[in-house]
């Protein structure tokens, strides 16, 4: 089982830095990267910000479950000009 050694996060960084890289290297060239995720998830969130993804605020009522009802989601984001995260 790959839960608690941290390959999540190294998935999600690797996703990254290949998403920064210039296109002629590779990479999509974005400048910003952004993910979501229901704002009760802590294990989202814990592997987001290990990835170098910044809470960037809460976004209120944003999707709906099979139930209808709906639920606040945490966005997090990571720029190019955050510089390389430290893999870990």
């Amino acid at each position: 089982a790959a839960r608690g050694r941290g390959l999540a996060a190294k998935a999600l960084d690797a996703a990254a830095r290949w998403a920064f890289a210039p296109a002629t290297d590779g990479g999509l060239g974005l400048h910003r990267v952004t993910l979501d995720h229901a704002e009760p998830n802590i294990g989202s969130c814990r592997v987001a910000t290990r990835a170098g993804f910044r809470l960037e605020g809460t976004m209120r009522d944003f999707y709906v479950d099979t139930d209808g009802i709906r639920h606040d989601s945490h966005l997090h984001a990571r720029l190019a000009s955050d510089g390389p995260h430290p893999r870990g």
